[in-house]
């Protein structure tokens, strides 16, 4: 035999297994030299099932060498009735309904004749089927014997019982039904309805005992082993993942005892009850009134899974068989009582709240609202209270959270937390809605926390002093905070004195600039003003600390004093004496209104006092500091060169005398400026205009003499002098001795005042010729920092 005709003897037989393969006549035992291909028919004219069975009732599922299974509908659900009663994996078992409602005959014979005379029912796999299935539907019920698969195939012998008579199907039956009882169960352990869910139960085997109910708002609360409200959050967690609950393993469907899984004696019996209500149905039902069905699930809970500390042994106590639960899914059932409760002492609606009372040995703070203000009530009078420290007030009550809990306290529980004799009780009413009653008891031995309780409670809350203490605010400080408020375009004249110099400003007339009358005459700095009229005219206390007894915080002798006069322009209503009427006129007349707003202020024990004098009974507020450094500031402007220097470009001579160092002198050239004396040296110009810019915005700290006084100062042999000139005028600055810290008296030549120069400025404005050089990229980095960093 030569190499083709061995290739096409290959090729033949390939082909030839193939189409073997497709048609699917290859038969275990069978003779295949005789065998044909049988004929195959239309699909659609050969359904296994004819006619159609319609729904199927129940399915019977006998296994080779395991229990038989019988499933039985259930609505729109299956579930297991036999061996084990249980709730059935509905669409596995629809699954093998439709294998056989969708199975087509391929081919029908009988084993023993033509050409399927070598075959048997042995060896077609009916002697021992692996699978026997029984349909029911109605009266009518169906048996398949289901056997081997055709070699090579995907298809499956079937018969019925009745008949020798044996069907190739187009299904793989073999694997399509599922051999075990556990590939059809459902792993869902129950099915709870969450929305019918009224109680959880939950009973320990050491005797603990925890009870949650559900009341008619909807809200859970635990009512054992005390009466407390619950975290919705919590308890919801809970409820979701018990409706979820679901089975890791199923280990025995029947057991002869259940005392070796822990479950004799569970550590853990679940109770779930749902309350439904039912209406009567018909006419002839005497009562009209509704019944209650109440229907309990229970579940036990045992001990670990082997040594599988991750599941532990669970069964329900309707059903015989036990299944391993999640250790991860119990830790979310069980409660956790410290975790699962609610720890707001009170939950409160704003705007429901009508009066707020907090009784404190002789410090009692009683506040009510009218007209949707709040009001704070004294031993004299009534009086508005401050919105913001009430808000601060309600919203520390909602804030107060539990740490922990001491349920059913006793009476000498409540003598050790001297609750007894409450330190405070706090009354809270609400519109249409039970008072709020909180004792506040003592503290525990850290003094850390303190003991609280509710009045409709039997429980005691533990918890943070410092928010406790919060609510301890006295009635001095509900008072309204605004100290005083006046519309600043009205003033006319503010008088302030310092320990050292008092000054008067005054405003010539509406809109124009504010000047200074004494202790001098000059222009005032009104930028300041303004912040200072803004910062008076809107000032509130931080907090009220006395009434009265103005000598404690240094304010009988005030380090400063304001007073700000107002004039305001009224309208007048003309009477016209004839006829008693109002005069008719096209302007109204007006009379001018004055009134005076007086401050007096102090610093004591690092803190800042403010007090209106003039007031009956004075109130001393805790202020800013912001207000005392506004207040003790210079208010003549601080422009030492009156805005007369030019801008640096301007400028054409620059001359630095120091008395202990070198003196420079620039000219600048054709827009360059250099050093007269060696024209080599290169001149860093940002560094000159930065100079010149700081000397012609150069502001006074303060003044200290307004009498052109050098003697005293170090400025009849000035420290430094500073000259910038041009072809027309000159400025001098002449530095004198330091004054604080670094700083150093000087004076202008625009002005004759002696003022306080910032040591940053005087640094900016004496550099040494080295600082003013042009550095190059190759040089070593100068000794001194750049003159624009110097003084941050």
């Amino acid at each position: 035999m030569n190499f083709k005709t061995t290739i096409s003897l290959l090729v033949l037989l390939v082909l030839i297994a193939g189409g073997s393969y497709f048609l699917g006549v290859f038969s275990p035992g069978s003779d295949r030299k005789n065998q044909q291909a049988p004929a195959v028919v239309k699909a659609d004219k050969i359904l296994l099932i004819a006619p159609s069975l319609g729904e199927v009732e129940r399915v019977r599922l006998e296994v080779a060498g395991r229990d038989t299974m019988v499933f039985e509908r259930s609505g729109q659900t299956w579930k297991i009735v036999e061996p084990i009663e249980a709730t059935a994996l509905s669409w596995e078992v629809s699954d093998l309904i439709d294998a056989f409602n969708a199975a087509r005959k391929l081919e029908t014979f009988v084993p023993g004749k033509g050409q399927y005379a070598n075959q048997t029912l042995e060896t077609l796999g009916f002697e021992e089927p692996i699978f026997i299935v029984t349909l029911e539907s109605g009266n009518r019920k169906l048996t398949y014997l289901v056997g081997q698969n055709p070699v090579a195939s995907e298809n499956t012998y079937v018969k019925t019982p009745e008949s020798d008579e044996v069907y190739i199907i187009d299904q793989d039956l073999r694997t399509r039904i599922k051999k075990n009882l556990a590939d059809y169960r459902d792993k869902q352990l129950w099915e709870l309805k969450k929305n019918l869910l009224t109680e959880l139960n939950f009973t320990g085997n050491d005797g603990t005992v925890f009870k949650f109910s559900k009341m008619a708002d909807g809200q859970w609360t635990m009512v054992a082993p005390v009466q407390a409200p619950v975290l919705m959050s919590s308890i919801n967690d809970a409820i979701n993942t018990l409706a979820t609950l679901r089975a890791q393993e199923f280990v025995e469907d029947a057991p002869a005892s259940i005392d070796t899984f822990g479950l004799a004696k569970p550590v853990w019996t679940i109770t779930a009850v749902e309350t439904q209500e039912i209406k009567p149905t018909t006419q002839t039902t005497q009562s009209t009134q509704p019944t209650i069905q109440r229907t309990e699930h229970v579940l036990f809970v045992g001990g670990p899974f082997g040594l599988k500390s991750d599941q532990v042994y669970a069964k329900l106590a309707d059903k015989k068989w036990v299944v391993t639960l999640a250790q991860d899914n119990l830790k979310k059932i069980i409660p956790d009582v410290i975790a699962w409760r609610e720890k707001a002492l009170v939950e409160l609606n704003k705007d429901v709240l009508t009066r707020i009372d907090i009784r404190r040995s002789a410090q009692d703070v009683i506040l009510f609202r009218e007209n949707e203000n709040w009001k704070l009530q004294t031993a004299q009078e009534v009086i508005s209270a401050d919105p913001s420290t009430v808000d601060t007030l309600i919203n520390t009550l909602i804030g107060l959270q539990a740490t922990s809990f001491i349920d059913l306290p006793n009476a000498e529980t409540l003598k050790k937390t001297k609750l007894d004799e409450p330190v405070s009780t706090i009354t809270i009413l609400r519109n249409n809605a039970e008072p709020v009653i909180l004792t506040i008891g003592g503290k525990t031995p850290s003094g850390m926390f303190r003991y609280v309780k509710r009045s409709n409670q039997n429980y005691i809350a533990v918890v943070e002093n410092e928010k406790v203490e919060k609510l301890f605010t006295p009635a001095l400080s509900y008072r309204d905070r605004q100290m005083m408020a006046f519309d600043i375009d009205s003033v006319t004249t503010i008088e302030i004195s310092q320990r050292n110099r008092s000054y008067t400003l005054v405003r010539p007339g509406p809109g124009l600039p504010w000047k200074v009358a004494s202790p001098i005459e000059a222009p005032a700095d009104q930028e300041h003003v303004q912040n200072v009229l803004l910062a008076l005219s809107t000032l509130r206390a931080q907090d009220y600390v006395a009434q009265g007894y103005l000598s404690n915080y240094n304010l009988s002798s005030p380090q400063i004093r304001v007073k700000v006069k107002v004039e305001m322009q009224v309208p007048v209503v003309q009477v016209d004496p004839t006829t008693s009427a109002p005069a008719t006129s096209t302007k109204p007349a007006t009379r001018t209104v004055t009134q005076e707003y007086s401050l007096v202020v102090s610093k004591y024990n690092d803190k800042v006092y403010a007090a209106r004098p003039a007031l009956e009974k004075p109130l001393v507020a805790l202020v800013s500091e912001q207000l005392r450094n506004d207040l003790s500031a210079e208010f003549v402007t601080r422009d030492v060169f009156a805005n007369n220097v030019p801008k640096p470009e301007n400028i054409t001579r620059i001359e630095i005398q120091k008395t202990d160092g070198e003196n420079i002198i620039l000219e600048k050239t054709d827009s360059v400026w250099m050093l007269p004396a060696d024209t080599i040296v290169k001149i860093d110009q940002e560094k000159i205009n930065s100079l010149l810019e700081t000397f012609q915005t150069l502001k006074a700290i303060c003044y200290h003499d307004f009498q052109d006084s050098k003697s005293g100062f170090g400025l009849q042999k000035p420290f430094m002098t500073i000259t910038a000139s041009n072809a027309r005028d000159s400025w001098t600055l002449n530095v004198g001795d330091q004054a604080r810290g670094q700083n150093r008296f000087a004076q202008s030549s625009s002005l004759p005042w002696i003022f306080e120069m910032r040591g940053s400025d005087v640094t900016r404005l004496g550099p040494s010729l080295k600082d003013l050089i042009t550095s190059t990229g190759d040089s070593v980095a100068p000794e001194t920092e750049p003159i624009t960093s110097i003084y941050e």
